[in-house]
């Protein structure tokens, strides 16, 4: 059985870490179109019917509450979407350039 040499250490860190990035690029996408969902079409207000004690509602309060809560979480979402992708995508190429270099030679 032949030992493991430094070039296979070393080409598994740097593919594993590419994967991680693209796993990561992935879900940040899916959580991108899902702010962007939350921005242009907000959840209707939640009023609970099975209330033990009537309340009065200001509907249109409650709608207009709600449409900021949901604009400011939109607006969040995005914000750390872009960071992700930011220090994702950098990494990704930093990587997958070193991964397709030659490996230095070991002695």
């Amino acid at each position: 059985m032949q030992k493991p040499t430094l070039t296979d250490w070393r080409s598994l860190y740097l593919y594993a870490v590419c994967f991680v990035c693209v796993a990561v690029g992935i879900i940040t996408t899916l959580a991108l179109v899902d702010n962007i969902m939350s921005l242009v079409y907000p959840s209707p207000a939640f009023i609970d019917p099975y209330a033990t004690q009537p309340v009065e509602v200001d509907r249109e309060l409650l709608e207009e509450q709600n449409r900021l809560s949901e604009r400011r979480s939109g607006v969040v979402g995005l914000v750390g979407n872009l960071v992700a992708y930011a220090l994702v995508i950098p990494l990704f190429l930093v990587h997958w350039r070193l991964a397709n270099k030659p490996a230095p030679s070991e002695g």
